[in-house]
């Protein structure tokens, strides 16, 4: 019943190539959804909601296949440091951060990592991690790729990072899962399409359950493989 809902409704906008225009579909699917008055309105809106949200998860891939010819980015070849994030008693300390920089590039790194796990992410404000970017883009000067580490589990919020990252200069992202939240596989798909619209540059998966209690199954990462920038 719902695998025969739901190719109806995605045979029916399969042609929408834009982000924009799946405000359309969920206008409506929320109009249907509020006109549901039967005694069995709950079961009906809960089914409706799983349908719809596989549905416009499908189409909003569906509009990076149509726009793209789906050629990947190579990030970078070889080894890749996430650094740590030194501080003093009074913040971060940049001179510390500067010679790490330094040391990783006469060393032959091919990129670096910055406010990733080890960088202690978890634990640092917004205007540290936009501080922390912007002060390695202009330390690296272009020498290797910086890859950011923009990932939370609110979405709203990895979103702005990965959109300052951008702007900063960084090269790639490093996305962590959704911490604490446990989403579901949909839940993910729509976590990394929201970042991926928002952004055009390439965007790496960092799956570690033990810490963010929640694994990438082998579907997601095949659903999202057909988004280019991912």
């Amino acid at each position: 019943m719902a695998n025969k809902i739901i190719k109806k409704i995605v045979n029916k906008y399969k042609n929408i190539c834009t982000f924009e225009k799946l405000d359309v579909i969920m206008l409506k699917y929320r109009i249907l959804y509020t006109k549901i008055r039967t005694p069995l309105a709950a079961l009906k809106k809960r089914f409706l909601r799983k349908c719809m949200r596989q549905v416009l998860n499908f189409i909003a891939i569906l509009s990076y296949e149509r726009k793209t010819d789906m050629k990947k980015r190579l990030i970078f070849r070889g080894a890749a440091t996430a650094l740590v994030t030194p501080f003093t008693e009074k913040g971060i300390d940049y001179i510390a951060f500067a010679r790490m920089i330094d040391f990783q590039l006469a060393n032959g790194i091919d990129a670096l990592v910055v406010c990733g796990t080890t960088g202690e992410s978890s634990t640092l404000s917004d205007s540290e991690k936009k501080e922390l970017i912007s002060f390695a883009v202009r330390q690296v000067r272009a020498r290797v790729p910086v890859i950011a580490g923009t990932g939370c589990n609110d979405t709203v919020r990895a979103c702005r990072m990965s959109e300052f990252a951008a702007e900063a200069g960084a090269d790639a992202l490093l996305a962590v899962t959704p911490y604490y939240n446990k989403a579901t596989p949909d839940g993910l798909v729509a976590h990394y399409l929201s970042i991926a619209h928002r952004v055009s540059l390439p965007i790496i998966l960092y799956n570690v359950p033990t810490r963010t209690g929640v694994d990438i199954p082998v579907s997601v990462y095949q659903r999202l493989s057909r988004v280019p920038n991912i």
